[in-house]
């Protein structure tokens, strides 16, 4: 087959241009390229938002458009070949061909005035935009080879870039491999979406990615094996702007093809490298061969146990028979489930004896989706031989590098005989279906295990409804870890239930009294029925044992609620109890005065009681700050002092006056915060039900509601709020728009001055203090309504609630 050949120069082109077509002979019908299609470039502009669209190339019916950037001191020849016999009639039949110069020649009307120097620079610099446009309606291939050369010596300013295209007489689609590979930001998010961060195409390996270059980002490469590959030279992401953008992000593409047959590990990490120090590298690792034509797929798969999840269904089947962790035929299988827009953030990390040689130990990894509907979660899958001997601890991490913790651990021992051991939680904690209803037959809704108290229960799936708990008595506990255990294929969006197990561990010696029940967030007060009650006693090693009702009482006289503390909240159980709401000690408590009787006069004396211990005057212990200031200035605030007393101050107005705002909101970074809370509880008055709501739409009011037990514990905590205000944080964004609700911890330092302590956050952010007994007291508040579930969800890395 003979192939024909045209040359066509920008300044030919420009020189053609005088008739319609010139190109082609007098009696050739003559293409008018003013009715061309609108997608084609017809300005600077239009041209611009066309690379930015399409990338360099593009075809649509019997067009083909190839844009190029360039500037006057370089020529664009674009060499245009066909697969025709080479007779003149023919070839001057199979396609028209135009060039076109777009230079910037007026600056928009609408452009800012920060921004015009922008647009005369581009005008000065003598840059523009050549596209070739080519229009065919016969059956053929055409192939351009476009370079650029140097107008005053002729020398080729980059290596020539091929493009082919096919057309059936009707369309025209490109053949060549920007076909398929993106070089446009649209393109790549799509080609992102679909096919990941690792892939293969016609034999070759692709990488793709998100990349913010401005802030340094860039890609590092390591390869282990004996496959070898290079990579190949292609066009870059097509990005472009007048103004540039501070901040932007691009996407990194790279192509490879063979070099030398054989298999080989090739790792991907993306981050920045001079900043190792502070945050992480995200990476990926491609396990290729390369074949001996030097095309590049995936290596084969070890033949591995059909056990091991291995697709949507496999996986479905694993997780309710199983749960996370499984150990079967000398190999263990673990699952994590991730969301795809934090998987950056999800990463590994390995201890004992086997940890060194985990690539090796390594047989299987890969990401099932388990639901088609929610593709952006998915499970990571992995499978690991270790030897005889040895140990091997997963551990699942979650933040960046120097947020970074472990958010989950399975343990295994193998020894002499082959035989595994699971040493971590999980080899009795049910997390799956079936271990489940065995647990829970056999040992019923609460149990103790391993130090924790374990209640288990179902829930409502898709209903609203949420697991509360409710406690009393001297001893604490607080929620340590929360499992689902319920799938896809268990449960429908119209009904189904959930199977949840929680695990409560003891920070405070004594018996208490755990009421567990399932509400809505809004109504999770203690209901008359449904209600799942068990007695626990915590000795000062914090062993847990069973206890009866009967242990929770006390002899200490106006403990009406038994938490071992006389205090405001006695007062307010006693006063309850008298309006014939709620309950009391039955252990003779609440005859304060001792005349067998409990009335009004043992509450008058108990509170004269409380009010002669309350002789320091009430200093801040705690606030939160509940604040949005997305359509209008609103705040809320809620001040606790060491008794127990709640300050609670809120303003809300459309008024947009900012030095008025600032003078009726608590700003605690500004230097008159601890004056301003404090000007808040001196101006408190009582909440009554016939108070008169003072005016500029914000009140102050107090309330006492705080038990005794837990308001001893803040207070104490609060005692060394310096050393916690020097903590680092856990943070990730939640939701936008949503305001901010903040927790502070208030105290002194050694010098007496004021000082708050930072304890978590929820709203647009979500954030935790990072320290153990930080973590311990914010998820004592949590157990008793005081921070938010969602901060619990994020200490636990339960990521999907996200």
């Amino acid at each position: 087959m003979k192939i024909t050949k045209k040359s066509i120069s920008s300044a030919l082109a420009l020189t053609m241009a005088v008739s319609s077509c010139a190109v082609f002979p007098a009696h050739a019908a003559a293409l008018n390229w003013d009715m061309r299609p609108d997608w084609t470039p017809h300005d600077y502009l239009s041209a611009m938002e066309f690379m930015n669209t399409y990338g360099y190339t593009h075809t649509d019916g019997h067009y083909i458009c190839i844009v190029r950037p360039a500037y006057n001191e370089v020529e664009i020849v674009n060499n245009i070949t066909t697969s025709k016999d080479d007779s003149e009639n023919q070839r001057d039949s199979e396609y028209e061909a135009k060039t076109f110069k777009f230079t910037l020649d007026e600056i928009p009307s609408n452009v800012l005035d920060s921004d015009i120097h922008f647009y005369k620079n581009i005008q000065e610099s003598g840059s523009y935009y050549e596209a070739l446009m080519i229009y065919t309606d016969s059956e053929i291939d055409i192939n351009v080879e476009m370079s650029v050369k140097s107008v005053d010596t002729g020398a080729l300013q980059e290596s020539v870039k091929s493009y082919s295209f096919h057309s059936d007489g009707k369309n025209v689609a490109e053949t060549d491999i920007y076909g398929w590979l993106p070089d446009s930001f649209p393109e790549a998010q799509k080609y992102y979406s679909k096919n990941g961060e690792i892939s293969y195409k016609d034999g070759k390996l692709v990488y793709c990615n998100n990349l913010s270059p401005s802030i340094g980002q860039s890609i590092e490469i390591e390869s282990i094996g004996d496959g070898k590959i290079k990579e190949l030279p292609t066009v870059g992401i097509c990005n472009r702007f007048i103004v540039p953008m501070s901040g932007g992000t691009t996407y990194a593409l790279k192509v490879y093809d063979g070099e030398a047959e054989g298999d080989a590990d090739v790792t991907f990490k993306r981050g920045r490298p001079w900043a190792t120090d502070e945050e992480d590298y995200s990476t990926v690792t491609a396990h290729i061969h390369v074949n001996a034509d030097m095309t590049v797929s995936e290596a084969e798969k070890p033949d591995i146990p059909e056990w091991i999840p291995h697709d949507q269904a496999s996986l479905l089947k694993f997780l309710n028979e199983h749960g996370k962790t499984w150990v079967q035929d000398g190999i263990i299988c673990c699952t994590r489930q991730v969301n795809d827009s934090i998987k950056d953030r999800c990463t590994y990390s390995y201890e004992g004896s086997a940890a060194e040689n985990i690539k090796d130990c390594t047989i299987f990894s890969d990401n099932i989706i388990s639901d088609p509907e929610f593709a952006s979660l998915f499970y990571e899958v992995t499978a690991y031989k270790i030897p005889e001997n040895s140990d091997l601890t997963i551990n699942y991490d979650y933040g960046h590098l120097d947020q970074k913790r472990t958010v989950d651990s399975f343990s295994f021992t193998k020894d002499s005989t082959g035989y595994i051991t699971q040493n971590d939680i999980y080899s009795w904690l049910p997390d799956c279906d079936e271990e489940f209803n065995a647990y829970y037959s056999k040992h019923g809704a609460f149990s103790v295990q391993d130090g924790y108290i374990m209640y288990c229960t179902n829930i409502p799936a898709s209903s609203g409804y949420s697991l509360f708990c409710h406690q009393n008595g001297t001893g604490v506990v607080i929620q340590d870890i929360e499992e689902y255990s319920a799938l896809a294929e268990d449960i429908t969006r119209e009904g189904g239930t959930m199977h949840v197990v929680r695990l409560y561990k003891p920070i405070t010696a004594g018996v208490v009294q755990l009421d567990l029940f399932q509400s809505r967030a809004d109504k999770n007060e203690l209901p008359e029925q449904d209600v799942d009650t068990a007695y626990f006693k915590i000795d000062e090693d914090m062993h847990i044992t069973p206890a009866n009702k009967s242990d929770l009482k006390t002899t200490l006289k106006g403990d009406c609620n038994c938490d071992g503390i006389v205090g405001i909240s006695d007062a307010v159980a006693l006063q309850n109890w008298l309006h014939g709401k709620d309950g009391v000690s039955e252990n003779g408590n609440a005859d304060i005065n001792g005349d067998g009787v409990v009335d009004v006069f043992d509450l008058i004396k108990l509170k004269k009681t409380v009010i002669n211990s309350m002789s320091a005057p009430p200093e801040p212990v705690m606030v939160t700050i509940s604040e949005n200031y997305a359509w209008f200035p609103d705040q809320s605030v809620n001040i606790y002092d060491q008794y127990g007393t709640v300050y609670n101050y809120s303003y809300s107005s459309r008024n947009t006056d900012w030095d008025e705002i600032q003078a009726n909101t608590l700003n605690i970074h500004k230097d008159n915060w601890y004056e301003k809370i404090k000007e808040i509880m001196d101006t408190a008055v009582e909440d009554t039900t016939d108070q008169t709501k003072p005016k500029d739409n914000y009140c102050v009011k107090r309330s006492f509601y705080v038990n005794d037990r837990l308001i001893s514990n803040i207070a104490e905590f609060a005692k060394d709020t310096e050393k916690y205000s020097k903590s680092q944080h856990l943070s990730m964004p939640y939701a936008d728009d949503m305001g901010e609700t903040s927790t502070y911890i208030i105290g002194k330092t050694s010098n007496d001055k004021p000082v708050y302590a930072l304890l978590a956050e929820y709203g647009d952010q979500v954030s935790c203090i990072y320290d153990p007994d930080g973590i311990t007291f914010v998820k004592m508040l949590i157990e008793n309504h005081m921070c938010s579930p969602h901060i619990l969800n994020f200490i636990n890395g339960e990521y999907n609630m996200f």
